[in-house]
């Protein structure tokens, strides 16, 4: 029988770095491409029992975007709430 190590609970909440959980020694790369998680962008992930919403996705590409990046358009208008 497979050893299962539980999963820190931050990890089920949200979208997080792939590379920084995998440093940490949180879970492996293998263990990331399990149906446990999905990949929104390139190496953030997010638990796959969350639903996909926009406020997921715009918590994922703030992992994602470099400092500095800023919004404009309609993505800027939603921020704001219009």
């Amino acid at each position: 029988m497979a050893h299962s190590r539980k999963v820190p609970s931050v990890l089920l909440s949200g979208p997080f770095r792939g590379s920084e959980v995998c440093r940490a020694g949180l879970l492996t790369r293998d263990q990331l491409r399990n149906r446990r998680w999905r990949r929104l962008l390139t190496d953030v992930y997010v638990s796959a029992d969350l639903p996909d919403t926009p406020e997921l996705r715009l918590r994922a590409v703030r992992l994602a975007a470099p400092p500095g990046a800023v919004a404009s358009g309609a993505t800027a208008a939603w921020l704001y709430g219009a």
